[in-house]
């Protein structure tokens, strides 16, 4: 078992470098939104299309179509333009504002990195004017607020590159240079989602098979009931005795029943050792 990464984009140019980098092809059916995929459904890719109310419909439907699981990471990655001159430089962002109702949202911070942190305004219609905005979108604060409650905040991504400032006109971007941009960062931008992934993937196997379970499993016959109820059991076990290995506790247990019983009696006279 192991979680996924789906990444909502808002363009064409900007999925670009992120598909040709993770080998994605594109899913040939009828689709509403441009889908795309690796061989082993580790990264899905989705384009949205500008705009927070696209952005909404396209998660919704990436994780429909991808049977998306709680813990998956989501990444939303493109341009963005900023009052400093930056032209280039990735950023990490750790909060988001949605200029229409001054709402914040704060994607996961769970990982250590050396990436640059900034604020990013998201606003609903372009903006001519952002002297004095570190960072403005026009997804972003709506990608949060979705993807928080299908995955936990900890596993959502915002990651935007300035492409446009004080030196670097935005009626001057073109597709190419929207491409260049992601594609400077790629590596790093791969390199941080992997490590996530590999958070989720830990993090999905504590919630989905408590220490020991599969071993017990593989051991003892289980029906689908049975199955349920040891996992039940053995998550608290685990809580009860985390240093204990419980195969050498069962090891006499001469049937699945009787591991039940085991677990239950155990877990019914467990009393904690304050010392």
């Amino acid at each position: 078992m192991s979680s996924n990464a789906k990444w909502v984009v808002a363009l064409k140019a900007e999925a670009k470098p992120i598909i040709k980098a993770l080998g994605l092809n594109r899913i040939d059916k009828n689709v509403v939104f441009p889908v795309y995929k690796d061989k082993n459904a580790r990264n899905w890719l989705v384009i949205s299309g500008v705009g927070q109310k696209n952005v909404v419909a396209a998660v919704k439907y990436i994780s429909e179509f991808s049977d998306s699981k709680g813990c998956s990471v989501w990444i939303n990655i493109g341009i963005a333009g900023s009052s400093s001159d930056r032209y280039g430089e990735l950023f990490l962002i750790d909060k988001i504002t949605r200029a229409s109702s001054d709402e914040c949202f704060y994607p996961g911070s769970i990982l250590k990195s050396n990436l640059q942190k900034s604020e990013l305004l998201t606003v609903d219609e372009p903006l001519l004017d952002y002297s004095k905005v570190d960072l403005v979108d026009m997804e972003a604060a709506d990608f949060v607020r979705v993807t928080s409650k299908i995955s936990g905040r900890d596993l959502v991504l915002v990651m935007k590159i300035v492409s446009d400032g004080p030196n670097n006109s935005v009626n001057d971007l073109t597709a190419t240079r929207v491409s260049h941009l992601i594609l400077q960062n790629i590596n790093l931008v791969i390199d941080h989602v992997n490590k996530l992934i590999s958070l989720a993937s830990l993090e999905e196997e504590r919630f989905e098979n408590p220490k020991g379970y599969t071993a017990v499993i593989e051991r003892w016959h289980f029906t689908v009931s049975q199955q349920h109820e040891l996992k039940q059991l053995m998550k608290r076990w685990v809580v009860a005795y985390p240093f204990t290995n419980i195969i050498k506790k069962l090891k006499i247990m001469k049937n699945s029943r009787e591991v039940l019983t085991f677990l239950k009696h155990d877990l019914d006279n467990y009393k904690i050792d304050w010392k």
